[in-house]
């Protein structure tokens, strides 16, 4: 009998280190200026209607990790994990041609940075690579999207993250303010005025990865004088779950390899004439 009541005690016991390990990353989300915002939604194929009920959200952190990253180096993001993606989607979250999942990222600065890189009023944003590139616009202009990034900081701040993932927000309520609501405000721009569309609908899919481009666009010196526009780098997202960010590299390795590849095309044209 005592062997018995000192087994269901283990038992127990066990049952509960086990629920607190769940609940261990389970925490309160606090979204800050200067964050990078992950955001997740479907869409159905059949009526071209996304889904505000089922929105994922992630803190990624200070986007001084990305513009201050290593020129050519690739690291894993925290936050992002595939039983979020699996519960929140379904298995085939990857690869459903029924209900397309939508992510991207933004970001804005609200006050200049410490680091004296970004101005206030920098905004980052991706687009699916391949499909274009972001431009250098004015502090007007870019005032639009940071209303709606603004918007949705707020919204996550405060709230409590998944048992995953300690920065990640289960959104399935469809409340005002979320990614989706915050990002398809109005027809073929996100966040107000951001175009090309900040959003990755696995059209782009190599080898199992789906790859966003991110870029910066810091304002210009008055409302009406255009800023600059760059290119920091590249989100990869894996039919499993991973999260990866490869920095650009420096622009003279850039310059050196179009040249490269251009010498060798005329040596060639060359030998042929």
């Amino acid at each position: 009998m005592k062997a018995q009541n000192f087994l269901k005690t283990v038992a127990v016991a066990l049952s509960g280190v086990a629920l607190a390990g769940l609940s261990a990353k389970a925490s309160t989300i606090t979204a800050q200026s200067g964050d990078l915002l992950l955001g997740f939604y479907s869409i159905n194929t059949s009526t071209g209607s996304p889904s505000q009920t089922d929105v994922l959200t992630i803190d990624l952190g200070q986007a001084s990790q990305f513009y201050n990253a290593t020129p050519g180096s690739t690291f894993t993001l925290s936050g992002v994990t595939l039983a979020d993606l699996s519960g929140i989607y379904g298995s085939s979250w990857f690869t459903s041609t029924s209900n397309l999942l939508s992510w991207g990222v933004v970001g804005v600065a609200g006050s200049a940075t410490s680091d004296g890189h970004a101005k206030a009023g920098t905004v980052w944003s991706t687009v699916a690579s391949g499909t274009g590139s972001r431009a250098a616009t004015t502090k007007t202009s870019l005032n639009t999207a940071i209303s709606y990034i603004q918007t949705l900081q707020n919204h996550i701040s405060g709230v409590t993250s998944t048992a995953n993932s300690s920065t990640a927000f289960d959104d399935s309520t469809g409340s005002s303010g979320n990614y989706y609501s915050e990002d398809t405000v109005q027809s073929g721009v996100s966040f107000g005025n951001l175009s090309p569309l900040v959003d990755n609908t696995n059209t782009n899919v190599v080898s199992g990865v789906e790859y966003s481009d991110l870029w910066e666009q810091q304002p210009g010196t008055n409302p009406t004088a255009k800023g600059t526009a760059s290119l920091l780098g590249t989100f990869a997202l894996s039919n499993s779950g991973v999260l990866t960010f490869t920095a650009a590299p420096e622009p003279s390795t850039v310059t050196l390899a179009i040249a490269a590849g251009l010498a060798m095309l005329a040596s060639r044209r060359r030998r042929l004439a």
